[in-house]
């Protein structure tokens, strides 16, 4: 942890999980190498079936509300906001939208690029073709929001202590 420390003193980055994470990896990576374990189901790599359709319209689940399908602003709205619920494991617009106003509370900078995070997150899956479901329920913001929160917090916030140590000294 303090090797990977050092290694990104030079960005002002902190290592956070990334060992934990490298770890993970690894672990699975190894997985196919050893003769005695063998994958299950929940981690084996999912073939795309030649006949299989993938919903590509904002939608939500089947007995899920129903409502419009597609790229409507109640859509995009669900999908923007579960995205930042969904960090906490909750599929639910009023709960993400409660937790923007948390992070909004605790700092503009973090609710800016968490809102960005989820909407690049959203759109990003939608335009690669991703289930437009599984995009409607955040599942492709949640990851996108920490990333946003903790990179472009981070960033923003020493690249601007930066000019200010520089116009000064």
């Amino acid at each position: 942890m303090m090797g990977l420390a050092k290694l990104l003193v030079g960005w002002d980055m902190a290592p956070l999980t990334a060992p934990f994470v490298l770890t993970a990896w690894l672990l699975l990576f190894a997985l196919y190498q050893f003769a005695q374990l063998h994958p299950t189901e929940l981690i084996h790599p999912m073939l795309v079936h030649p006949g299989a359709t993938i919903r590509t319209g904002l939608q939500a689940l089947a007995g899920g509300g129903g409502g419009a399908v597609g790229l409507t602003a109640a859509n995009l709205a669900n999908a923007l906001f579960r995205g930042i619920a969904e960090v906490f494991l909750q599929d639910n617009l009023w709960t993400g939208v409660v937790f923007a106003i948390a992070i909004l509370v605790n700092s503009r900078t973090c609710f800016v690029f968490a809102l960005l995070g989820s909407a690049l997150g959203g759109m990003t899956a939608l335009v690669l073709g991703a289930d437009g479901a599984a995009i409607y329920h955040g599942l492709y913001g949640f990851n996108a929001v920490l990333t946003g929160i903790a990179l472009g917090a981070c960033s923003w916030c020493s690249s601007g202590s930066r000019r200010s140590m520089r116009s000064s000294g």
